[in-house]
């Protein structure tokens, strides 16, 4: 073998070796940066899912800048569901505190209605309103006084059906509420009873215990004053407002009741009773409000 020939297998081998080692450097530097790579997405932090502790714990607070992210680890890569966050839920509201009256205790004192008098309330009905029912569906409240006398004296007042302008049947409220807060039922609520001119077809009648004393004014004062009478009386009107549904205005006192919306009297008929004068019935229906908001 000459020396050319030798001289080009040492070549050869030396161009071989060097092949390798660049081979072999460019495999590991792959490894590498695999490994790299791998232990970038293992160690890389991931977001919390929406509710849980970690992100209670590390959401933001008032003057951070830069929160940390959690610090727990994560051994998993998560799913791409994972790493959507979940909506924040919206709180719903608390619902109002609603105020229902209950139905005070009543003490049942009811007059004589028998035939005779529903004929007469029927034919009373069918001269002011033009129809011969009895039925009431009440829609207003109307608030009286006595002007003197007691519980007892005015039920027999109204169970004697007495002719009043002439005409029968007598007069009755549907309730009479006592000095003391007794409250006494002496009609039915689904009956019609004569108290007010032009709005007994659609009204109940209470009737305060009260002497006349110095004039409406005096009278109403003194009621709106009597804690016991005054806490019976806005029990029972309280009751009666979500028993039917009556609104705060169809409230009133006898002596505004020819100038409600529901006033019908076919007689041309008006009433002249001075009795729970407007102011006196606002502040009634102040007193009814303050019940229910507490």
């Amino acid at each position: 073998m000459d020396v050319e020939e030798i001289k080009r297998r040492r070549a050869a081998a030396k161009a071989a070796r060097q092949r390798r080692r660049i081979i072999l450097v460019a495999v590991a530097c792959a490894a590498v940066a695999v490994l790299l790579v791998a232990g970038y997405v293992k160690l890389r932090p991931q977001p919390a899912e929406s509710g849980s502790a970690a992100a209670v714990q590390h959401e933001t607070q008032p003057g951070d800048t830069n929160p940390q992210a959690s610090s727990t680890p994560i051994t998993q890569s998560p799913s791409p569901a994972e790493l959507t966050p979940e909506p924040t839920p919206t709180p719903t509201p608390s619902p109002e505190k609603t105020f229902v009256a209950e139905k005070p205790r009543i003490v049942a004192d009811y007059i004589p209605f028998g035939p005779e008098r529903q004929q007469q309330m029927a034919a009373y009905s069918l001269r002011r309103y033009g129809d011969s029912s009895i039925k009431l569906k009440p829609k207003v409240i109307v608030l009286h006084y006595t002007a003197g006398g007691t519980a007892p004296s005015t039920h027999d007042l109204f169970a004697a059906n007495q002719p009043n302008g002439g005409e029968l049947p007598g007069v009755v409220t549907h309730f009479v509420v006592d000095k003391d807060g007794t409250i006494y039922q002496e009609l039915p609520l689904d009956t019609r009873g004569r108290h007010a001119i032009g709005l007994n077809h659609v009204s109940i009648g209470i009737e305060f215990v009260q002497d006349g004393g110095s004039g409406p004014e005096w009278a109403d004062q003194q009621i709106l004053r009597r804690k016991k009478q005054m806490a019976g009386g806005l029990a029972l009107v309280a009751w009666l407002q979500d028993k039917y549904g009556i609104d705060y205005r169809d409230i009133i006192g006898h002596a505004t009741a020819n100038d409600h919306r529901y006033f019908k009297d076919l007689a041309g008929k008006t009433n002249d009773h001075g009795d729970w004068l407007g102011g006196d019935v606002a502040q009634f229906r102040k007193a009814l409000r303050k019940l229910r908001e507490n």
